[in-house]
């Protein structure tokens, strides 16, 4: 059975993220068999909706492209909150 681990915030711990995906892959016998990184989830700071959550900062394309391409070469695929409505 695997673990399934869902790592938030990687806007903000991109550097602690890319870590702890890294030394699960480089030293998987630290770790119980199946445990292995599923995604990573969270919002771009200076965006206004966010899902309902504060992300402090500004929005800089750059940055954004470099942390979304990082999970993407690694094979873990980024979660962006989504921007909809809570008045369904």
């Amino acid at each position: 059975m695997d673990i399934n681990y869902h790592l938030p915030r990687f806007t903000e711990h991109y550097s602690l993220n890319l870590l702890i995906i890294d030394y699960i892959k480089q030293h998987p016998e630290y770790f119980r068999d199946g445990v292995r990184i599923a995604s990573v989830f969270g919002g771009f700071g200076g965006s206004i909706w966010n899902g309902g959550r504060n992300v402090p900062g500004e929005f800089e394309p750059e940055r954004t492209k470099k942390i979304l391409k990082a999970f993407n070469d690694r094979g873990i695929p980024p979660q962006i909150y989504v921007y909809k409505s809570a008045c369904n």
